[in-house]
């Protein structure tokens, strides 16, 4: 996904989205993260306990991975208590 997309979708949210209309968020999200652990360290099993330092996290990423994650991070976070959460509603635009 890019950036331009991200925010063409971003962009249709509410705060009367659905799950289906943020699965591509998350999608995204999932996708960017596990290709840059994979750059990192190939072939390893990352969690919660098992992950890389952030500052080798974001460095491993490339300058458009680094738009596209901060754009991400900001439309959703990581609940320690289980799962993604919206972190706020995004206005549609009109």
């Amino acid at each position: 996904m890019t950036l331009k997309n991200l925010n063409e979708i971003a962009g249709r949210l509410n705060g009367q989205s659905t799950d289906a209309d943020w699965a591509p968020i998350f999608q995204a999200h999932d996708e960017l993260v596990r290709r840059v652990l994979e750059r990192i360290r190939p072939g390893d099993r990352f969690d919660l306990f098992n992950f890389p330092p952030t500052t080798e996290f974001l460095a491993a990423m490339s300058p458009d991975e680094r738009a596209l994650y901060d754009r991400l991070s900001g439309l959703i976070k990581w609940s320690y208590s289980g799962g993604w959460k919206i972190e706020r509603p995004v206005e549609s635009k009109p």
